[in-house]
C-alpha cells in the first residue's frame, strides 16, 4: 500500500499524463508530464518505469472511469434511454472517450485490462438492449456505435474560425 503522498503523486501523474496524451498523443514528453504533475522525473519513473507502463495505467484507469460512469447512470436513471444519455453526457464532459483510440493500440492487455473491458462492454450493452426493448433506441444500434459516439462527443465541438 502506498503512503498518502505517494498515492497523491501517482494520481497527479496519471491526470497530467491523460491531459498530455490527449493533447500530444502517446509520444507526449514524460518530462512535461512530470512538470504538469509537479513532481520530479525520478518520481514519475519510480511509479511508472516505462512509457508503456504509464500508458497502460492511463488506459485501465480510463476504462474504470467509463465503467463507473455507466454503472452510475444505471443507478441514477430508471429508464435505460435516460441512463444511456446520462452516460454519454458524462463521458463527453470528462472527455473520457477520446483517449482510448489514441492509446489503445499501445497497451499490452492483461487480466485487469480484460476484466474492466468486459465489464464495461456488458454494462453498456445492457443499457443499449434495455433501451431497444423499451422502444427508445433503434434495433440496429450496437456497442460499437456507442463507442464511436463517446469518442466523437469527447472531442467536443470546435467552432469554425470564420464563424
Amino acid at each position: 500500500m502506498l503512503r498518502l503522498d505517494a498515492r497523491r503523486n501517482r494520481e497527479k501523474i496519471l491526470l497530467a499524463a491523460r491531459l498530455a496524451f490527449l493533447e500530444s498523443g502517446p509520444d507526449a514528453s514524460l518530462e512535461e508530464i512530470a512538470r504538469r504533475a509537479s513532481v520530479g522525473i525520478a518520481t514519475l519513473y519510480r511509479r511508472f518505469p516505462t512509457r508503456e507502463a504509464l500508458i497502460r495505467e492511463v488506459v485501465v484507469l480510463t476504462k474504470q472511469e467509463l465503467l463507473a460512469e455507466a454503472r452510475q447512470a444505471q443507478a441514477d436513471q430508471p429508464r435505460a434511454w435516460d441512463a444511456l444519455a446520462q452516460f454519454l453526457r458524462r463521458v463527453a464532459i470528462r472527455r473520457l472517450g477520446s483517449l482510448l483510440p489514441v492509446l489503445g493500440g499501445r497497451v499490452e492487455p492483461d487480466q485487469v485490462f480484460y476484466d474492466v473491458r468486459d465489464a464495461l462492454i456488458a454494462t453498456v450493452r445492457d443499457l443499449i438492449e434495455r433501451a431497444q426493448a423499451d422502444g427508445d433506441l433503434r434495433s440496429d444500434v450496437g456497442f460499437g456505435d456507442v463507442q464511436v459516439m463517446t469518442n466523437l462527443l469527447s472531442r467536443g465541438c470546435r467552432r469554425h474560425p470564420d464563424r
